[in-house]
């Protein structure tokens, strides 16, 4: 099938004499995101819940407990890899945590930078980077215990290099580009969109080459299957327990369940709405499901650009989409960012979450046309104001600062919710790490205290469901000492007028209080160590 051309050589010709070296202004925009990282880094002491899961699994494979490996959480991904091989380093498991996250989100800023070099020139391509370089929610991101800066690593440098490929054939890119994304969808599983599309590219839009391309982008995948199955072999290892490969197809399948389920909810609502208010609105937000989840993932996208930024990239997309007819790099990263689009909006309809971290499977690709627009927009200032391309740059990039730094700057967090941490580091000097520890109480936030209680003990527990108590009562009390946990923390918000001066001796003689903590306005945390 005959498709998009491959860049003329005068491109290549004119591509090839400037990308090789970093600008002295692109240098200064992957400092700038670095500093903002570190900056986050400093000010922010929690860490996403998700994290727990990650570090119990690089301390399972640190400490050669590879039984427990995945106890918790049945799915292994390069992060717990590296967070054991960083361990070593910084003596401290969040910290290598959050370090390997910072490095991975700053080179993939240098992937990104070289992607962007390969269609503009150096003050669009670091004038775009710096969009992404300081983005308030990457950055967050970028120093939280999360996959998604890794997974931004292996796909853009995987973008990378396919467009070398779609300038110059060569099956070197091929393979290392197939690697990449092979890297990126063991990461994050929505990462096989890039895989899927680019075969799709391939077969249709190389001509002569379109069976020897395919060949050579699906070989990593053979030889990891092959590898695969060889170490499940000799490890006695259940291969698809630990990749789950079927959470694709599940997902896929499981958004027209979930649209249906939803509608039917809805459906029954209208029938049993008692008042005549809006008695209609049930019945009309029904038929609309599929406009709400694009609304949501619209808003988001313009939320995660902060609303401004979001102007450029839709320039770019007018500007640039009659070129997908010309040009096979432009008509690719077009294909992988409608599919991400796709994607994106059939998980808003499957679980309806969404948050800005999320729309980097688009963004990413999407970002030439992020430069497409920031070029129409320099252009249009010299031309309009007869202005240097420099003072053009330098007033698009003050604006891009005005709008993104104070947001960095004002980073925040919940300040109450420092307190668990606080009490599990606590647990954990009192226990000097000898041994894993349970602690249990009426609130969500239990597992951050379990986690930090556990952090430098030589083991990896799992945070058991158990230690969250449900009903608190005089009851629930009785049952902590016979239950075996080891710490028992009191909320007044959950446990009000139940105290343990309130209680039957029989109940209290077992709980010795240890320390107590404000909490909120007006609240408090107690802990208590459960006596045999």
């Amino acid at each position: 099938m005959a498709g998009p051309a491959s860049p003329s050589p005068a491109l290549l010709s004119d591509i090839h004499l400037n990308h090789r070296t970093f600008s002295v202004c692109a240098m200064g925009v992957v400092a700038l995101g670095f500093l903002a990282r570190i900056w986050v880094f400093f000010r922010i002491p929690l860490i996403n819940p998700d994290g727990f899961l990650y570090i119990q699994q690089a301390k399972a494979i640190y400490y050669g407990l590879f039984s427990q490996v995945l106890d918790c959480y049945v799915y292994l991904s390069p992060y717990p890899l590296l967070i054991a091989a960083s361990r070593w380093m910084t003596g401290d498991w969040v910290m290598a945590a959050q370090w390997v996250n910072i490095i991975f989100s700053i080179l993939a800023l240098i992937s990104l930078y070289l992607l962007l070099r390969r269609f503009f020139s150096d003050p669009v391509a670091w004038l775009t980077l710096l969009i992404f370089a300081i983005l308030p929610a990457y950055v967050m991101v970028s120093r939280d215990t999360l996959r998604d800066p890794i997974f931004w690593f292996f796909s853009v440098t995987g973008l990378y290099v396919f467009v070398r490929h779609l300038e110059i054939p060569r099956a070197t890119y091929l393979f290392l580009s197939s690697l990449c994304f092979a890297m990126g969808a063991w990461t994050r599983i929505e990462g096989s969109l890039f895989i899927l599309v680019s075969t799709g590219f391939l077969l249709l839009f190389s001509g002569s080459r379109r069976w020897k391309d395919t060949a050579v982008f699906l070989l990593p995948y053979f030889m990891v299957i092959l590898g695969g199955i060889i170490t499940s072999l000799i490890l006695d290892l259940d291969l698809a327990l630990l990749l789950k490969p079927e959470r694709v197809l599940s997902r896929a399948m499981g958004f027209f369940s979930r649209y249906d389920m939803l509608r039917e909810h809805l459906k029954t609502l209208c029938e049993t709405w008692p008042f005549t208010e809006s008695m209609y609105f049930f019945k009309e937000i029904r038929n609309l499901i599929w406009f709400i989840a694009l609304g949501v993932l619209v808003v988001q996208i313009m939320e995660t650009l902060l609303y401004l930024l979001f102007i450029p990239l839709v320039i770019g997309l007018v500007i640039w989409t009659p070129k997908i007819r010309t040009d096979r790099r432009i008509a690719w990263l077009w294909s992988l960012s409608l599919m991400a689009l796709v994607l994106l909006y059939t998980q808003i309809m499957y679980n309806w979450v969404m948050t800005g971290r999320f729309t980097a499977i688009l963004l990413f690709p999407a970002a030439i046309f992020m430069g497409a627009g920031m070029e129409w927009l320099m252009t249009t200032l010299k031309s309009r104001f007869n202005w240097r391309q420099n003072t053009a740059a330098a007033l698009i990039c003050l604006v891009v600062l005005t709008l993104l730094v104070p947001k960095i700057l004002r980073a925040n967090y919940d300040k109450k919710q420092v307190v668990h941490k606080e009490i599990g580091l606590y647990i954990a000097d009192l226990e000097k790490s000898r041994r894993p520890v349970s602690v249990c109480g009426a609130f969500k936030k239990i597992d951050a205290i379990n986690f930090f209680a556990n952090l430098q003990a030589e083991a990896a527990p799992c945070i058991d469901e158990a230690t969250f108590i449900r009903s608190p009562d005089v009851g629930t009390l009785q049952q902590i000492r016979e239950g075996g946990f080891d710490y028992f923390v009191w909320d007044s918000e959950n446990w009000g007028n139940i105290t343990i001066e309130t209680i039957p001796p029989e109940v209290s003689g077992h709980l010795e209080k240890l320390e107590q903590w404000p909490f909120g306005k007006s609240g408090s945390l107690v802990l208590y160590r459960v006596v045999p």
